[in-house]
């Protein structure tokens, strides 16, 4: 059977993170077990709202959904730690409609690709995945971690604050053993709330060199550096499994499917690359 690319236009927007354990999950031992351990490859391309609205155009979407991302970084030596690894993690909950998942997954390498005068970054990732509605504690600690972020936002954190926030996350075990399963790099330092996304998006196919296509188109709210809530798009493409040269030739098709959309080098604008910036800088001042 062929294998399933999906292709995705995301949104993000703005929400807080709950957080885990005060560092070392890689030696937690028992626990939770993963719904899902997998490898995939993904290509990632930002884009203007003119970009966005040249792909919406074409017609491939017939269904719409939103999903909020919540994620955790570990502050420790004065900074964020996890995107500093030589493999980076990402740590997120994915809030939809019907259930909560947490999500841990680690870079294992990047690429680019490069089609019809456009250029996508692409990078291999394992991510652990598993549904938390039912975990003692999970939605009082999400809730919190909501909470802490508007809050951030209004200047009202301090470090007790902080702390107790880190503290209560770090009651949910099944946290770490995610982060064991997909073998992520994990530093000591207080697991905190990072960030907040939501991501409204469309659905659609294509078939991609004899590859059935899932199609995904969205808008982005995030925090910028100073905490206000900002609007960005992106597309991405992502297939199951590590980087191979089926991969890459299914992504310079799909790229080149953009261009004939008419997308090119002035719908990509340059990204501000400081994830998290917003409250990392609120962590420097008060612990």
């Amino acid at each position: 059977m062929a294998s399933m690319v999906r292709i995705c236009i995301i949104g993000l927007s703005l929400a807080a993170v709950a957080g885990l354990p005060l560092g070392g999950w890689a030696n937690t031992q028992g626990g939770a077990t993963p719904e899902t351990v997998s490898w995939e490859s993904e290509m990632r391309l930002p884009l203007s709202r003119q970009g966005f609205d040249k792909l919406k155009a074409m017609g491939w979407f017939t269904k719409a959904k939103e999903r909020e991302d919540l994620y955790l970084e570990i502050f420790g030596q004065g900074r964020f730690l996890l995107a500093a690894q030589g493999s980076p993690v990402k740590a997120r909950f994915l809030v939809d409609a019907s259930k909560t998942r947490w999500q841990v997954s680690v870079v294992t390498g990047r690429t680019s690709v490069v089609a019809d005068g456009l250029t996508a970054g692409v990078k291999e990732t394992r991510k652990a995945r598993v549904t938390v509605d039912d975990v003692p504690g999970a939605t009082a600690a999400l809730q919190s971690a909501r909470s802490f972020i508007t809050e951030a936002r209004a200047g009202a954190v301090d470090g007790a604050k902080a702390l107790a926030l880190a503290e209560q996350l770090s009651t949910l075990p099944v946290l770490a053993d995610m982060a064991r399963d997909a073998q992520a790099p994990w530093p000591e330092g207080l697991v905190l709330p990072a960030g907040w996304a939501k991501k409204e998006r469309l659905e659609g196919a294509l078939d991609v060199a004899g590859q059935e296509v899932e199609v995904l188109l969205a808008r982005d709210l995030r925090l910028d550096a100073v905490g206000q809530i900002v609007e960005e798009f992106e597309v991405e493409a992502e297939l199951p499994g590590a980087w191979s040269p089926q991969a890459q030739a299914a992504f310079q098709e799909v790229l080149e499917r953009f261009a004939a959309a008419g997308l090119d080098s002035d719908d990509v604008p340059v990204e501000d690359s400081r994830d998290f910036a917003f409250l990392e800088e609120v962590y420097k001042r008060i612990l």
